[in-house]
């Protein structure tokens, strides 16, 4: 049966390390998500991943590594 984690995930390591090991199969980073509205920008940042990005915001892209 799939299983969700829920609650103190607010770091983007952590998270990632509960999928890693099979403790659950989706994180849900609500309150996260509304203390950073950025938290997948400054996620994928922190475990090194490339997210792509629609057309019109590539420049808010080029721009992003000098917002935060």
């Amino acid at each position: 049966m799939p299983s969700a984690a829920v609650g103190m995930l607010d770091h983007p390591l952590l998270a990632e390390e509960v999928l890693k090991n099979g403790r659950a199969d989706v994180v849900a980073v609500g309150r996260q998500f509304l203390r950073d509205p950025y938290y997948p920008l400054h996620a994928a940042r922190v475990l090194g991943a490339e997210i792509a990005w629609p057309a019109p915001y590539e420049k808010a892209r080029k721009d992003w590594k000098y917002l935060v």
